[in-house]
């Protein structure tokens, strides 16, 4: 993977001033979704439960003028879920995507909401 960020991919920012969310940022395919999430002008909430790959996704979007910030959570949870929510809307005070990059086993088939408080 190329090491600087596209700007001329950017199809006119059409993610500017959004806050965008993305699971499981700290590699992969979520780290590429975070980098193009960032070239189209979003502000990205890096999500993950490693330290060190969100710290390196985080520096390199900060480093190409990307507004970013790094949550750490443990998303196969309801409480790591919540948690994600309340530190988004507490620096940004909404989310407008989520990339729902991560996956988890569970023993449970249960399906829980969060309810919407705004």
């Amino acid at each position: 993977m190329a090491g600087e960020l596209d700007a001329r991919a950017a199809g006119g920012r059409r993610l500017k001033g959004k806050i965008c969310i993305v699971t499981g940022a700290g590699q992969g395919i979520g780290r590429a979704a975070a980098r193009r999430l960032g070239e189209e002008g979003g502000t990205i909430v890096v999500a993950d439960r490693v330290d060190e790959g969100a710290e390196q996704v985080v520096a390199e979007l900060k480093r190409h003028g990307v507004k970013a910030l790094k949550v750490l959570v443990d998303l196969s949870t309801f409480a790591g879920a919540k948690e994600l929510i309340e530190k988004t809307a507490a620096a940004f005070d909404r989310v407008d995507v989520l990339i729902n990059n991560v996956g988890a086993r569970s023993s449970s088939s249960r399906i829980t909401s969060i309810p919407r408080t705004r």
